[in-house]
């Protein structure tokens, strides 16, 4: 029974719910060598020729992602039109959300697609995020075998057969199990923000990242993110051709990404970091990279979630007697530091994290004279006795003056700060966290901000140390309170 797919029959027959919220009282425990790493996704890029291959032999279900009047002035023999739309809908006001798993499978039933047959998808250059969102969409239902036609129609149009039949099939029922450990939540994200447990990768171009284009309640970027435009994985004259993968991994590589990271990648809507998603995840098989599907439209909606703008990192410290607890220094804070009585550095970063900055905190405590320190916390290092007693050992070594407490974002470097009052000063843990959010240096946990505690905004706002443009001396850049 041939069946056309409508992309407002079909939204309009779905029902929207929000998915269920973990509720995680404590950060993650970090990554051991025992846990078994997450199985690769199952999804291929297929070269024209191939794919021609396996359509001759009826070997895999198609779908065309193009829009319609394309699909009707040619498409590749066999293919189903699907408007990518027809996978989103809006949850509690927010546009463009993708549905839920069980919608997203009576979405793939509709099309005929089954478990049982591999599903190639494809688009055209002037929007190939069409078909990679139909691929996570499906991955994420639980397809054992996805493909993705590299270059889309433009590759195969000249050199294979098209036509004009409608692709016929039979209603499927869909019975494979969603995978649920590829998206992160709105909280599961907060918890990154305030811990510092893994990269946010922000696949939106530039001028959006920075907060220039006025395009969503708030705009910027979640603090702490990196930026990787998504175009830069693709060719210029056809986006929905990748670029060579020796040439990926060298921009990936230059943009600080690795993949024994813990990365989530966001942008938008969702759907522009479905392309860096399937590209790490999928042709890389980096085993520990999620999609935060809500992205900037989910993050921006929330007036208490903090926002960062500009390129340059924001830079943001706590006071807690000569104590700073911060984010990552640049140079420019560090001159501010200094001048305020600096007279210590303490890193808490990762030993791999570290040898992968750019600008060196230790570089600069050598040149102007100031004690360094590295207490590594992430991946297996740390997060024990020993690293509390070397944080003590390095507070009794340092010289009179301030101290700088710092790791990625501030996460760890509070968490180890909370240890050592508790250990070395004989706070009561209570006491301890109440000392910390009094100074702003501990937001509420998961856990407490649904059960209504107070947000960071009501708490002691920290100092923050804006970005300095690129042609501001050197010593530039104010610390202000927010």
């Amino acid at each position: 029974m041939p069946i056309a797919v409508a992309r407002a029959a079909l939204v309009a027959a779905l029902t929207l719910s929000l998915a269920p919220v973990p509720l995680l009282a404590e950060p993650p425990a970090p990554a051991t060598t025992s846990e078994a790493a997450p199985k690769p996704i199952a999804l291929e890029l297929v070269t024209p020729a191939r794919a021609a291959r396996l359509v001759a032999r009826n070997a895999v279900h198609v779908l065309d992602l193009r829009p319609v009047a394309r699909y009707l002035a040619g498409h590749i023999p066999s293919a189903v039109h699907i408007d990518d739309e027809c996978l989103r809908g809006s949850a509690s006001g927010r546009p463009a959300q993708l549905l839920l798993d069980s919608d997203l499978a009576q979405v793939l039933e509709c099309c005929g697609v089954t478990e049982g047959k591999p599903l190639l998808v494809y688009s055209d250059g002037e929007d190939p995020l069409a078909a990679t969102l139909m691929a996570y969409a499906a991955i994420k239902a639980g397809h054992p075998r996805v493909m993705i036609l590299d270059g889309g129609f433009a590759a195969w149009q000249g050199n294979h057969p098209t036509s004009f039949e409608y692709g016929t099939y039979e209603r499927a029922t869909w019975s494979a199990a969603p995978r649920t450990t590829l998206a992160a939540s709105l909280d599961e994200v907060r918890t990154i923000v305030d811990d510092d447990t893994e990269l946010l990768v922000d696949a939106r171009p530039a001028k959006f990242f920075r907060g220039e284009t006025k395009a969503w309640p708030r705009n910027g970027h979640i603090p702490g993110a990196v930026n990787l435009d998504w175009k830069q994985l693709v060719d210029k004259d056809n986006e929905a051709l990748l670029k060579p993968r020796a040439e990926i991994q060298k921009i990936l590589a230059d943009a600080g990404l690795k993949s024994s990271q813990r990365i989530v990648v966001y942008c938008g809507t969702g759907r522009e970091a479905t392309l860096l998603f399937l590209v790490l995840k999928g042709m890389l098989e980096w085993p520990n990279v999620r999609l935060y599907e809500g992205s900037w439209t989910e993050w921006s909606a929330h007036a208490d979630l903090p926002v960062a703008e500009g390129s340059g990192p924001r830079v943001t410290v706590h006071k807690d007697g000569n104590t700073w607890i911060g984010s990552q220094p640049t140079e420019a804070s560090l001159f501010e530091l200094l001048d305020e009585g600096l007279t210590t550095i303490i890193n808490c970063r990762s030993t791999e994290e570290t040898a992968s900055l750019e600008f060196r905190p230790a570089t600069f405590a050598k040149k102007y004279g100031l004690r360094y320190v590295e207490i590594p916390l992430g991946g297996t290092q740390g997060y024990d006795a020993e690293s509390v007693a070397a944080l003590k050992a390095a507070l009794d070594g340092s010289p009179k003056g301030n101290v700088l407490l710092h790791c990625a974002s501030g996460g760890r470097a509070g968490q180890l700060w909370l240890a050592h009052l508790v250990r070395n000063e004989g706070l009561t843990l209570e006491a301890a966290r109440e000392r910390l959010r009094a100074a702003g240096a501990l937001p509420p946990s998961t856990l407490e901000r649904l059960l209504g505690a107070p947000t960071e905004q009501s708490l002691k706002k920290p100092a923050t140390l804006e970005p300095v443009p690129s042609d501001a001396p050197t010593q530039g850049g104010g610390l202000s309170r927010q």
